[in-house]
């Protein structure tokens, strides 16, 4: 199959287009470098250039997909055009060519003119490294040190943008004159003419910084004509840098302001101020020198360009560095007019010119006489661009001659795979150097399964000698499994300095100048600067182990400022005003409702989340665009506002010191994808409509911080998410607190124990999970996401502790590291177990190290800040209920809202018991607080009820539902706990306490028709998107009028009513009808979650799809506030099927698996029939001696008598092939049991017994579960079968032998027949009164009910009072008249 695969992506990638980014060769060279082996073992000093090659001898593959796609794999004979469909001998000397070209790349950097050799010792390496970092060479004498990047500067560059602030020290600088603050100290900014402290005092945000550097900016002549030129000139023609480092043993803190001039196309470093206590500043006596860059300089330093093979107008030569590697890839690469071929922009050695090839050999000597590395080995020389336009240009498309400045576009894809190394073109594909990390990864961690193969490797290394910079231990184990590191330090270095270096070259840019924000508020190369970052990072924690800043890759810190403010009203404005109506709209209320949906104070009248609001404002642009009442400058305008926003909020998320800042409280990583959704939404809508195109759509990357919200927010997901797993695993129910966080204002900053012990068990639990084979499968891709979330928390803390690592300071670690180190090892330890034999699993476990250069990180400690205070406070002190209930922003807070209220009924009960009090109880204040959570929910169901209509209102509804919800695990928690035997008031309002449910009060039918016209609306969308799919919608209006027309003469009329409105439940064969046949048969719809899944795959529309997650996120809610006997197995696939935007988050659908109770029982059923299964094997395979490999299993015997004849023929029995009978009919849980026990009755621990013995107490807690949290809202059929169950599935022999247990099941039948004595007379509306029940295992009767008798009963009926005797008397006397029905139909 593989071979098949390679085959086909080869036809698929055979050519490639795409732009050349000014690093493309760097890049490119990098990918070479990381997929193939330097030295030849056989050849000393060589340079050879081996493909490296997996444990089967071909080409080693990876995954070339980016994070969060289908995997794909494919070598770097796939990946690189040239290489491909060669033979063997063909592929090794291209291969090498290309190779060697690589290196070259890399030794035109690092090259050392004083030696006359490339040296690869740090010291030199990190100064051409500083030569190379263009923004420490403007504001730095020494070339020695980097104030940016060495951390003991803690250094940091500030970029400016399109905000108030940022504008306002421009405009100040513009207005001012020299003679204005000649004699001015730059800290008396009070000393300026009047008209400028009046406006600037009236600016709080202005810092004393910005006013010092205004007023020292005026009094240096060059540094105010930047700011003054008269040459048409504007404010957006200037970006500003503040470079900040300290000095002094971090006494002195320096601030750098750099001035980027687009018109003047220079950057300037104009002058460093200096500070002891960061408020009074002055000049810095040791950099007073006015340094600049011209661009021609800055493009000078650059290595290719998009330019480069654009001169075409002139017949000259162009020499530039490497492009000659680009040429031996075979890459295409094309602009608006032309494709640009190898031939085309390459050049031969042998055409070269003469005094062209003594250039060449003068640039190549060294490397010639060093590594024997002759350029003229491959079909293009790496140096040298000589006239490549002239005769070759007749190949290529006429190209226009004013086109020279146009921009070159990408190619669209034809297939996902055409373009891999234009990555950037397709965001499915992994970026070039995250390619280029995975083959450094696979080799670092490689795997060799013999020991055979071990050898060869063995044998491949034992040769290499490296430099004495680099030491190495090169033998390797002789175990069979053992990880093998095919990559040698000498080779790891090159690479890593080779990602530093690409790195500083994206500070700045051709043409551009450094960073800085362009027109389009884009922040020039950020994004890549940080994708090289994130992977240099990566890198670090994963390959190099590195363990503190002298090891470890270094950066400089970039920090943006924005103003959300300023782009919220923006956007409110191109939206809502009215372009035909002169006079301006007042959005200030407007404004107001926007911002207090980012406020947990506010009290949130709208209802709605922020990402629901700004989808409405996107939705009014879309329609203005569409009509034409914007310009493509104000619709420019709007994308950039929507841009900065989103930008903002994203950035804060990510960082440690906006922790508690109010404005992203309410949001969690779900919103901010909807967020970032709806930006490139409307990029794509302004693209679509407008010619002056912007770019990119990608928001600037974060580099997340240790502590951050985005941290804090994944750690409770994950910590929770795991625990409900091990919940679901071990069948428990709901009724324990998954995390006992604290959302009390008045216990802010107390000690949690409850938690530290929920965190330590959980980990303890992980350590010994077993989870019984039927499950494995089913549980692999929550195991798998976990492990995920785990790794990115590991890696983001191992970053912030790397200096802790180098110093072995084990009192500073990153609060909450010991916690996620142990958490993350605990995880795999339970993979390795659970999933020993799976090779996808152990693939995403085989890296995983605790220990780092001698560093254990299990064994260090640090404080543990995991708590949500943060959010409370903000949320204020007498606010949370109203908060919870009331705003749809709270959902992130929902679940540990009520978890906290469980710990405080949990805890006063279990209190209370060691207090001897009796019974067990809660004292007044949980009580009341539970009675006035119901209250209020009443009161909010009473207000909605009230609307016409929910259209508009989706997320009140779906979080009221939740709330709900939310509310009755809150009220189990406590029926199961208490036994609600109180006095007086108290006892009045147990009884008045019965869980919220949707049919008392009106709601149930208004939900249900809520979610139809949620889905008829997805689909009238899909239909008219996709009107070839649909060939028989033609003369329909909408997707309702045609299932109204179809429901009027059909027998099914199930429907949902609102009102006076109506929407019938339509099924796929409505669909298909809409279809027609071919595309009927085509698409195989067999059910409603078929449709939806089909939809939810082929929408591209970013705001559709959240239409779509927002109706699976409604029907997820309603499914888990129906009973399980109830729900619908098509709407739980449905659900599982549309969760659009987060389908591999820890939030999409937790980690217990939503089924029915059906489902559920069949599940238990496979998992005790296989080990009961597994336990008859054991007895044949002991009985009739047979080796367990002859063995074959088979479902029906007659599959096995039909195997045997087939393959040995009529006579198998001389063959010696038996065939058993397993004798595996249907059974009940305690038949199978039962059996089991007779199988082996002196084998006790034998692991198969322990685990159905796990399964069947799992089962009996559902059981329990069911009738009592149903016992308040079923009717009488349902509440007897769930009676009848649970009673059926008790170990008698335990209960006659254990009176503790018996008392306690019997207090527990007083109860529940008490409370549904007392709810017996309510709403009429009760489930299970009807033949939609689906409970599964009630029919199997335990006949030693009968022998425990009266008794048991008796003591059940005595305390409750409410005719439990004749429930199970007349439970007897039906089964009594069943069996005798099915006896007579025997006997007949």
């Amino acid at each position: 199959m593989k071979s098949i695969f390679i085959s086909l992506l080869v036809i698929f990638i055979t050519k490639i287009y795409c732009l050349i980014p000014d690093y493309h060769p760097d890049q490119i060279a990098l990918l070479v470098l990381s997929a193939g082996c330097w030295i030849d073992p056989y050849k000393k000093n060589s340079i050879s250039g081996n493909i490296v090659k997996d444990i089967n001898g071909s080409p080693l593959s990876i995954n070339i997909k980016a994070n969060g796609e289908p995997e794909e794999y494919a070598s770097i004979v796939d990946i690189i055009p040239s290489l491909r469909n060669l033979e063997p001998d063909e592929l090794s000397e291209k291969f090498s060519k290309i190779y060697k070209l690589a290196f070259d790349t890399f030794y035109n950097i690092f090259e050392n003119e004083e030696e006359e050799s490339l040296t690869l010792y740090d010291s030199s390496i990190k100064k051409t490294i500083n030569e190379n970092d263009l923004i420490n060479a403007l504001i730095n004498p020494s070339e020695d040190s980097n104030l940016l990047q060495d951390p003991k500067y803690k250094g940091s560059l500030y970029t400016s943008s399109n905000i108030d602030k940022d504008n306002s020290l421009k405009e100040f600088i513009i207005s001012l004159k020299s003679e204005d603050v000649s004699n001015i100290d730059i800290n008396k900014f009070n000393e300026l003419p009047d008209k400028f402290i009046k406006k600037w005092n009236d600016d709080e945000s202005l810092s004393k910084l910005y006013k010092a550097i205004g007023i020292q900016c005026a009094k240096i002549k060059d540094c105010i004509n930047q700011f003054q030129d008269e040459d048409g000139q504007n404010i957006q023609d200037i970006s500003f840098n503040i470079a900040s480092y300290t000095s002094n043993d971090e006494k002195t803190y320096n601030y750098s302001f750099i001035i980027n001039n687009g018109k003047l196309r220079d950057v300037y470093h104009a002058f460093t101020l200096e500070s002891e206590k960061n408020d009074n500043f002055k000049l810095n006596e040791h950099d007073s020198t006015y340094n600049y860059a011209p661009y021609d300089y800055i493009n000078d330093y650059y290595v290719i360009n998009s330019e480069n093979i654009k001169q075409r107008k002139e017949n000259e030569n162009v020499i530039e560095k490497d492009i000659g590697l680009l040429a031996e890839c075979g890459l295409i690469y094309e602009d608006d007019d032309a494709y640009y071929y190898p031939e085309h922009y390459g050049y031969k050695f042998e055409e070269i010119e003469d005094e062209d090839i003594q250039k060449v050999k003068e640039l190549d000597e060294r490397l010639l006489q060093l590594y024997k590395l002759n350029n003229d080995d491959g079909s293009y020389n790496s140096n040298i661009i000589s006239n490549i336009f002239n005769s070759n240009l007749k190949n290529v498309e006429p190209v226009n001659d004013d086109t020279d400045n146009q921009n070159i576009s990408f190619v669209k894809s034809k297939t996902q795979n055409d373009n891999i190394l234009c990555s950037y073109t397709n965001d499915q594909l992994a970026h070039i150097e995250e390619l280029a990390l995975r083959f450094i990864e696979a080799r670092k961690y490689y795997y060799a399964d013999t020991g055979k193969k071990i050898n060869e490797i063995q044998a491949l290394f034992q040769s290499m000698e490296s430099d004495n910079h680099f030491k190495r231990d090169n033998s390797l184990p002789s175990d069979i499994h053992k990880e093998i590191d095919l990559l040698p330090d000498y080779e790891q270095y090159v690479i890593n300095r080779f990602y530093e270096i690409i790195a500083l070259k994206k500070t700045v840019k051709y043409d551009e100048g450094i960073f800085n924000n362009n027109d389009d508020s884009e922040l020039i190369n950020y994004n890549e600067y940080m994708i090289t970052q994130i992977i240099l990072s990566n890198m670090d924690t994963d390959v190099n182990n590195c363990i503190g800043q002298n090891d470890c890759s270094v950066f400089t810190l970039i920090e943006i400022n924005y103003d959300v403010d300023e782009a919220i009203k923006i956007i409110l404005k191109i939206a809502s005003e009215d372009i035909n109506n002169k006079k301006k709209r007042d959005l200030t209320e407007e404004f107001d409702n926007i911002k207090k949906l980012l406020d947990p104070q506010s009290e949130n009248n709208e209802h709605q989340t922020f990402a629901t609001a700004l989808l409405s404002k996107v939705q009014q642009y879309k329609e203005k665009v569409e009509n034409k009442q914007i310009s493509s400058e104000e619709s420019k305008t709007y994308v950039n506002a929507f841009k900065n926003l989103v930008s903002s909020l994203k950035n804060d998320y990510g960082k440690k010191n906006k922790l508690d800042s109010s404005k992203i409280s309410l949001l969690d990583g779900n919103e901010i994808t909807k967020l970032e959704a709806l930006y490139k939404h409307v990029g794509s809508i302004h693209n679509k409509n407008f010619d002056n195109k912007i770019s990119s759509l990608n928001l600037p990357t974060v580099n997340v911080e240790a502590n951050s919200k985005y941290t804090l927010d994944k750690m409770y997901e994950s910590f929770a998410s795991c625990i409900e797993l091990l919940k679901y695993i071990d069948g428990y129910d709901n009724t324990e607190p998954k995390l006992s966080i604290n959302m009390n204002y008045d216990k802010i900053g107390n000690g949690n124990p409850d938690l530290e012990h929920q965190i330590s068990s959980m980990i303890e639990d992980l350590r010994n999970l077993k989870i019984d084979e039927t499950l494995k499968n089913q549980l692999k891709q929550n195991f798998k996401t976990l492990l995920n979330t785990a790794n990115e928390l590991e890696k983001i803390y191992d970053e912030a502790n790397k200096q802790n690592f180098k110093n072995g300071n084990t009192e500073k670690y990153e609060s909450n590291s010991s916690m996620i180190y142990k958490y993350k090892d605990a995880l795999v330890e339970a993979i390795n177990v659970n999933y020993e034999n799976d090779s996808d699993m152990k693939k995403m476990v085989e890296k995983h190290k605790t220990k780092v250069k001698g560093i254990d990180k299990l064994k260090i400690t640090s404080d543990s800040k995991f708590d949500l205070d943060h959010v409370v406070k903000n949320i204020g002190k007498n606010n949370m209920e109203s908060f919870i209930i009331n705003n749809p922003n709270s959902k992130m807070y929902l679940e540990p809202y009520i978890d906290d209220l469980k710990t405080e009924i949990i805890n006063e009960i279990r209190t209370n018991e060691q207090n001897n009090d009796s019974p067990k109880s809660i004292c007044p204040e949980a009580l009341n607080r539970l009675h006035s959570l119901k209250q209020n929910i009443e009161s909010r169901i009473s207000e909605v009820n009230k609307y016409e209509s929910f259209e508009g209102h989706y997320d009140e509804i779906t979080h009221l539902v939740n709330v709900m919800n939310g509310f009755n695990e809150a009220y189990d928690t406590f029926k199961k706990y208490s036994d609600m035997e109180y006095e007086g008031e108290n006892q009045e309002k147990v009884n008045n306490l019965k869980g919220i449910y949707a049919e008392d009060y009106d709601l149930e039918s208004k939900l249900k028709y809520t979610r139809l016209e949620l889905q008829y609306q997805i689909i009238d969308k899909f239909i008219k998107e996709n009107p070839e799919l649909f060939k028989n919608f033609e003369g329909y209006g909408s997707f309702k009028e045609y299932i109204d027309k179809e429901r009027s003469s059909s027998i099914n009329r199930n429907k949902e009513v609102f009102g006076n409105n109506e929407f019938y439940y339509f099924t796929a064969d409505d669909i298909k009808d809409l279809m027609g046949g071919s595309n009927a048969k085509k698409n195989k719809l067999e059910s409603v979650s078929d449709v939806m899944k089909m939809v939810n795959e082929r929408t591209i529309d970013k705001t559709e799809l959240m239409k779509v997650q927002r109706s699976s996120e409604l029907t997820k809610s309603l499914i888990q506030h129906s009973p399980e006997f109830m729900r619908d197995e098509d709407q739980i696939n449905e659900m599982l099927n549309t969760q659009a935007f987060n389908k591999n988050s820890l939030n999409s659908n937790r980690m217990n698996l939503i089924e029915s109770d059906n489902q559920l029982f069949n599940r238990y059923r496979r998992e005790v029939s296989y080990n009961y299964m597994k336990l008859v094997l054991k007895k044949i395979i002991k009985e009739e001696d047979i080796k367990p490999e002859n063995l074959i299993l088979f479902d029906t015997i007659e599959e096995a008598y039909d195997y045997a004849y087939k393959k040995y023929g009529p006579n198998y029995k001389e063959k010696n092939i038996e065939i058993f009978d397993l004798h595996m009919e249907e059974k009940s849980f305690n038949e199978l049991k039962k059996n089991s026990e007779e199988l082996f009755k002196n084998n006790d621990d034998t692991a198969e017994k322990k685990q159905m013995s796990k399964t069947l107490n799992a089962f009996n807690i559902h059981n329990e579960k069911e009738l009592r949290v149903n016992s308040d809202r079923i009717g009488e059929d349902a509440f007897n079968s769930l009676y009848d169950r649970f009673i059926n599935n008790l170990d008698y022999d335990e209960l006659n032998t254990n009176e503790k247990i018996k008392n306690k099941y019997n207090r527990y039948l007083s109860k529940i027949n008490k409370i549904f004595g007392n709810q017996k007379n309510g709403s009429e509306n009760k489930f299970g009164n009807s033949s939609k029940q689906k409970i599964g295992g009630s029919h199997n009767k335990n006949e030693k009910i009968e022998k425990l008798g009266n008794n048991f009963k008796n003591k059940a009926v005595s305390s409750s009072g409410s005719g439990g005797v004749k429930m199970l008397e007349n439970q007897k006397k039906k089964k009594e008249k069943k069996r005798k029905e099915k006896e007579k139909k025997r006997n007949l």
